[in-house]
């Protein structure tokens, strides 16, 4: 799990195409170091219409988004074959809406 402030949060969301590629779900988690149950929020694919790209394709996480769950996989000591998903996992180029949110956020984060 990772702390996110409002703005780290609402930045994500964007650069990562909430909501017309993905969804924010709230999920319960059970915490690996003190096993204690909490509630948290993960983003999932938006159904029909609203996808980017072929209905039959899965969005994909930006690759900065991507590098925060492959390093979670590996500080969390998930099993290899999971982390070897998330490694296999790369940025479809091709998402437009994906390129321009990424491309907002660069914009925006160079302006701070």
């Amino acid at each position: 799990l990772y702390d996110l402030t409002p703005a780290d949060w609402a930045r994500t969301c964007a650069t990562e195409g909430v909501p017309f590629g993905y969804l924010v779900a709230p999920v319960r988690c059970r915490r690996l170091d003190d096993d204690e149950v909490v509630w948290a929020y993960t983003l999932v694919a938006s159904p029909g219409p609203a996808r980017i790209g072929n209905e039959a394709d899965e969005p994909v996480p930006s690759e900065r988004y991507l590098g925060y769950l492959r390093e979670g996989a590996r500080l969390s000591r998930l099993p290899e074959s999971w982390q070897a998903y998330l490694d296999a996992m790369s940025r479809d180029p091709s998402a437009p809406i994906g390129s321009l949110l990424d491309e907002g956020a660069r914009r925006w984060s160079a302006e701070e």
